[in-house]
């Protein structure tokens, strides 16, 4: 339990932070994603239910999303940058999707902590979630106006505070690996 929580949270740090040697990514995004299915499958193994499923299937549409991002400039396409419009949509579909994976991992969590009686934890948790998704999504919404305002101060201070708020629940999810599990 311990390490699936923990291969989670560095699946989603590397997805995060790439590791590039000039124009090649070391570590591509897509990996981050595929380490985060592997400690999914880990959780999976104490408690199997439904929001475990769909955080593991969000998992596996993010990487072939990222694999498909990471495979275009090889195949000499620079990328969805071009088409402003493609570049919002791909930009807000990963979000969404990436918000839906980790609201279903927590909740999933909160399942798993009803289970092994651990109300207060189940409580605590339910109260970050909901905090992480009123936050980001508004965030990503300003983001989205500011990108017709094209305010570049506006615009660095929001994705800082999108990285701020995402970080806040990687480490959330890693504390889930800490917790006195009653198995």
């Amino acid at each position: 339990m311990i390490y699936g929580y923990n291969t989670v949270f560095w699946g989603l740090f590397f997805s995060m932070f790439h590791i590039n040697l000039g124009r090649l990514e070391v570590l591509p995004s897509f990996v981050g994603f595929l380490m985060v299915a592997s400690g999914l499958k880990d959780i999976m193994s104490v408690g199997n239910n439904k929001y475990f499923k769909e955080s593991l299937k969000y998992a596996y549409i993010l990487s072939g999303i990222l694999v498909v991002a990471f495979i275009l400039p090889f195949l000499g396409k620079t990328g969805i940058s071009e088409n402003s419009i493609l570049n919002i949509i791909w930009i807000n579909g990963t979000i969404i999707l990436e918000i839906l994976f980790t609201v279903n991992l927590i909740e999933g969590s909160i399942e798993l902590l009803k289970e092994r009686n651990s109300e207060d934890e189940a409580l605590r948790y339910k109260n970050k979630i909901r905090n992480f998704i009123l936050i980001f999504t508004s965030l990503m919404i300003l983001n989205n106006i500011n990108t017709i305002m094209l305010n570049e101060t506006l615009g660095v201070f929001l994705i800082l505070g999108m990285i701020i708020v995402k970080l806040s629940m990687m480490f959330s999810i890693k504390a889930l690996g800490r917790i006195k599990w009653k198995l």
